[in-house]
């Protein structure tokens, strides 16, 4: 028995050292956590939706490590202090305005981490948290550090980044152990010369900020790794930057340098090197005793050569030289046998080294967008993946033909020579090909060809240049007739339509004036009397034929039941009219007379097509359309229709139901036109429904006076469905006065009868009761 209790008290007192409930949408702490109390350790609420923590929460006094990151946290409770043996803690991207004093009790406190929080200001006892070595506040709205963070002196890493800094206390330099700083993303104007003491600091994140230089004494951080300065204002690198001897990574991007130090080739395990977004005219030959580079990137400079030095880069793998001013890359690059990507895009290189050919392991070349006319023969050596020559290209190897210029063999293809770009377009040189004319020949020069561009896209070209064709220098280009318009708007189209339409119209009433004159003189008696045997199939439309030049008025018959001719039917041409309408006839021979059979042309047949109003007294006209006017109100749908209000009672079966359907309601789609009231849509044919009287449509207005006006459909339905086995309702019905009351019918069950002539039931709110 005593066995039995004891492993029972042991399955109680389950030891639980690590719980993770991360994503599963928590809005509080879970209770079943609290069970644990005495021996969790580890517990990770990250990615919820916690706005709170009870009080109850800090009996877990055991915690060691505490994550809470990403939830919605309004308050760190101070009660935080009875976690005295938590090593590390994480509120990350929380709304947590502010840290408690009373976290100084967590002396065990090793990580911390309160980033993205709207933390403006650090609690003072902040500082006596001396266990800790990482320390994370990035994005916390931070105007200054405590004045005494030196204090936490076994701090190893400091990230500040992305806050509102402008200074930096002096006490960090009792920092000794620090080994990362970030400073990045904030203020700072300059550094203070005591930073060099950070005799201990590997990497230095300084980028963007508004630091105009760097202090000489940066050069004493001989552990230093790793420093990125780039998107700032510096214009030069102080010298002593060559003492760095441990310095393997320096980002220098998107600043104003212009020259970089001769001591730079004293980094000799510098490893990556980013100058890109600077204005750099020249490399300093020094740069080849970098014997460690593997990564040169030069994007976006002012470079017009590279010095013959860097071929002694025996481990470079990649060189970015892009949009610079580069004519010729150097021969010597043949020596760096371990480059892999050589781009030089957007330049003026004019020729690729024949050397490029020893480049063993060079897999992508990029010299789109220069004015090269072919590529050395050499490159069919190597094991390239991707040629690129324009920025349009589709696929990054294309085919090329072997071609001989004097002695030398070459490389040539479809995409080759290259043309220049106009100044400022980085993109694309298409406009630089339409606008070079007749200057092709000179391809050696970049000349600024824009403007002509520009004067034939928008239409305003200056002495009409053609289009010419590229060819190799020397090559006689003859000028096509070809020239540019611009695309016309749609208003200048609508515009050219109208006047194009106008100009048919008047050539084709010329012609008629013509023709017409032409056959006036035939019917009046002309010299070819013969040629009238023949009948002129010509509508009147297009020619105008004087009546009277054809027959008589007398000899005319039209045969129309309705009315008979006379000269008032006529306009001024002659052209027959019938009810203020044309007719299309066709001339005939002179000589025979008209029987009659015209062709006519008439409307869309109407049910009152022959009904003509043929008076002039306006009294008679009054009273004709006043009796139609009331022959329309006889037959008009408020006296066809009638509505009558009735009672009726209807019963049913304690445990049965009503035998109809309702449909409508406020809210729902109306059963019947806009009407939201509450209409029978279905009714049982031996029902208590139908034996009550109730027909297909009527509206019920109220159940044992409980309104039914103005309620939705589940209000109505829950009314019917209460109100007991006896319903007294009101309904109304639609009588049809032309037929009389509509007899009692039998619905067709279980189809939907439909009674509205608007929409299908099957559209509404229906419930059966």
């Amino acid at each position: 028995m005593l066995r039995c209790f004891s492993l029972i008290f042991q399955t109680c007192q389950r030891k639980l050292e690590y719980i993770d409930r991360t994503h599963q949408n928590l809005i509080s702490v879970p209770d079943d956590i609290y069970r644990y109390s005495q021996t969790l350790e580890e517990l990770y609420l990250d990615a919820n939706q916690i706005r709170e923590l009870p009080k109850a929460f800090f009996r877990l006094t055991h915690l060691q490590r505490l994550g809470l990151s990403d939830n919605e946290l309004v308050y760190l409770p101070p009660e935080i202090s009875y976690l005295t043996e938590l090593i590390e803690l994480d509120i990350s991207r929380n709304i947590i305005p502010d840290i408690p004093g009373a976290i100084k009790c967590c002396r065990s406190l090793e990580v911390l981490d309160c980033s993205a929080n709207p933390i403006a200001k650090l609690p003072e006892s902040f500082s006596q948290l001396r266990s800790l070595t990482k320390l994370t506040l990035n994005d916390v709205s931070l105007h200054m550090l405590p004045i005494d963070i030196g204090n936490l002196s076994s701090l190893v890493s400091l990230e500040v980044r992305e806050n509102l800094l402008k200074t930096i206390p002096a006490s960090i330099t009792f920092l000794v152990k620090l080994i990362t700083l970030d400073l990045g993303a904030n203020e700072l104007e300059e550094l203070p010369a005591w930073l060099g003491q950070l005799i201990s600091l590997r990497e230095l994140w300084l980028d963007g900020n508004d630091l105009k230089e760097l202090p000489h004494e940066l050069g004493d951080l001989g552990e230093l790794q790793c420093l990125d300065v780039s998107e700032n204002s510096l214009v030069a690198l102080p010298d002593d930057i060559g003492r760095l001897n441990s310095l393997t990574d320096i980002t220098l991007s998107h600043n104003f340098i212009e020259n970089l130090p001769t001591t730079i080739g004293d980094l000799k395990c510098l490893s990556i090197l980013k100058v890109d977004g600077n204005q750099l005219e020249s490399l300093p030959s020094s740069i080849g005793e970098c014997e460690s580079l593997t990564e040169l990137i030069l994007t976006d400079n002012k470079i017009t050569e590279l010095p013959d030095s860097i071929g002694n880069l025996s481990n470079l793998t990649n060189l970015n030289a892009d949009r610079n001013l580069l004519s010729a890359l150097p021969v010597s690059l043949g020596d760096c046998h371990t480059l892999g990507v050589v781009s030089c895009r957007y330049n003026r290189l004019q020729n690729v080294p024949e050397e490029i050919g020893t480049l063993v392991n060079l897999k992508v070349l990029d010299v789109s967008e220069n004015l090269l006319e072919y590529l050395p023969h050499s490159l069919t050596t190597l094991s390239v993946k991707a040629v690129w020559l324009s920025e349009n290209q589709s696929q990054p190897m294309v085919n090329f033909q072997t071609e001989k210029i004097g002695d030398t063999s070459v490389l040539t293809c479809f995409l080759l020579p290259q043309t220049p770009s106009p100044p400022g377009m980085g993109r694309t040189s298409s406009l630089d090909n339409l606008a070079a004319g007749n200057h092709v020949a000179d391809r050696t020069n970049k000349v600024n060809t824009w403007p002509a561009a520009a004067s034939l896209l928008t239409g305003n070209s200056v002495g009409s240049p053609n289009v010419t064709f590229l060819g190799f220098p020397g090559d006689d280009m003859e000028p096509t007739l070809f020239q540019r318009q611009g695309t016309p708007h749609p208003k200048e189209l609508k515009a050219r339509y109208t006047r194009m339409l106008e100009s048919m119209a008047q050539e084709s009433l010329n012609e008629s004036k013509a023709a017409a004159g032409a056959i006036e003189t035939n019917l009046s008696g002309g010299e070819d009397d013969g040629d009238l045997r023949t009948p002129l199939l010509r509508p009147v439309d297009a020619v105008v034929v004087k009546m009277e030049d054809l027959v008589d008025d007398e000899d005319l018959d039209f045969n129309d039941d309705d009315d008979d001719m006379s000269d008032s039917d006529y306009d001024d041409d002659g052209v027959a009219l019938v009810a203020g309408e044309r007719k299309v006839m066709f001339a005939v021979d002179a000589t025979e007379k008209c029987n009659g059979d015209k062709l006519k042309r008439r409307d869309t047949p109407h049910h009152l097509k022959n009904k003509r109003l043929a008076v002039e007294d306006d009294e008679e006209v009054a009273d004709i359309v006043n009796k139609v006017i009331a022959k329309e109100k006889e037959t008009s749908s408020t006296d066809r229709e009638s509505v009558q209000r009735m009672v009726l009672t209807l019963s049913r079966d304690p445990n049965g139901g009503l035998g109809i359907s309702i449909a409508g309601g406020r809210g729902s789609t109306p059963y019947k036109g806009v009407d939201e009231g509450i209409f029978v849509s279905r009714l049982s044919a031996d029902g208590p429904g139908a034996g009550a009287g109730l027909r297909l449509g009527d509206k019920l207005l109220s159940v044992n006076g409980s309104q039914l006006v103005n309620v939705d459909h589940a209000e109505a339905v829950l009314a019917l469905k209460t109100g007991g086995i006896v319903l007294k309702l009101i309904v109304d019905r639609v009588i049809d006065l032309r037929r009389g009351p509509r007899p009692a019918q039998t619905p067709r069950a279980p189809t939907m009868a439909t009674l509205s002539r608007h929409r299908p039931p099957v559209q509404t709110s229906s419930t059966s009761l």
